[in-house]
């Protein structure tokens, strides 16, 4: 018999040390990601951008349409339209529908942009805006 059917109250995280695992679930599983991910997104190149970054980034291409975005750059310029509008709005309500005109065209195109890295058409963008779809 083998010794893990002899000790039936081992725990399974034991038991899987021993075959060379982290536990029960086997090798990747809860021990972050797997290494084949992690070597398909360093085959495809993906950069990741910090916060100043991304929004120096889409400000400085605000009607660049085409090419790529990385998912970080589309996320943090997201937290700044959020945080800009929420300050604009306590300074009236000039100032936010100001900022809020500024904003739209560079949030367009980082949209289209971070559309074209997932494999889709900018136009995608165009059904939750108008309600079509």
């Amino acid at each position: 018999m083998e010794a893990a059917a002899l000790r039936p109250f081992e725990a399974a995280s034991e038991i899987g040390a021993k075959q060379g695992g982290t536990g029960a679930q086997g090798a990747y599983h809860g021990a972050g990601r797997s290494p084949h991910i992690q070597a398909k997104r360093v085959k495809r190149g993906i950069r990741t951008m910090n916060f100043m970054q991304a929004v120096q980034s889409c400000l400085s291409q605000y009607a660049t349409f085409s090419g790529r975005a990385p998912r970080s750059e589309f996320w943090w310029f997201f937290l700044f339209q959020i945080l800009a509008l929420i300050v604009s709005s306590m300074l009236g309500d000039v100032a936010y529908s100001i900022l809020a005109l500024l904003l739209l065209l560079p949030a367009l195109a980082v949209g289209a942009r971070r559309l074209h890295d997932v494999g889709r058409s900018g136009w995608w963008q165009l059904p939750p805006i108008t309600g079509i779809g």
